[in-house]
C-alpha cells in the first residue's frame, strides 16, 4: 500500500510522520491527485490544499482515482470541503471532521 498525504498548515509534515508512514506532499493543486495516482498511490489523503492564487484539485480528478481504484480520505481544509461534496460518490472522511449544522431555532 501506498499513501500520499496532502499537507499544508493544518498539520506539519513532521507531525505526520510520527503516525503514518506515507509520502508526504504539500497542499494539494490541480492536477497532483492524478500525478500521484499515475505514480503508484493506492490511498491518498487529502488535508489541505490550495483555494486562490493556485487552481484547486478538481472533483473530476478525485472521481477518476476513486475509479482507477485508489481510495481517496479527505479531512480539515479542502479534504473536508471536497469529501463532503462527493460523499455521495463514496469519497471516504473521518468521522470527525465533520460537525453537524445547527438545528433552526424556531
Amino acid at each position: 500500500m501506498t499513501v500520499h498525504l496532502f499537507l499544508g498548515p493544518t498539520l506539519s509534515a513532521a507531525e505526520a510522520a510520527e503516525v503514518l508512514d506515507a509520502v508526504i506532499l504539500p497542499p494539494v493543486a490541480h492536477g497532483d491527485v492524478y500525478r500521484a495516482a499515475q505514480r503508484g498511490a493506492t490511498v491518498l489523503g487529502i488535508v489541505d490544499g490550495y483555494f486562490e492564487g493556485v487552481p484547486s484539485v478538481w472533483h473530476k480528478e478525485i472521481l477518476w482515482a476513486m475509479r482507477e481504484g485508489v481510495h481517496v480520505f479527505g479531512s480539515a481544509s479542502m479534504g473536508a470541503l471536497r469529501a463532503v461534496e462527493l460523499a455521495p460518490r463514496r469519497m471516504r472522511q473521518p468521522e470527525s471532521c465533520f460537525v453537524k449544522p445547527p438545528r433552526a431555532h424556531r
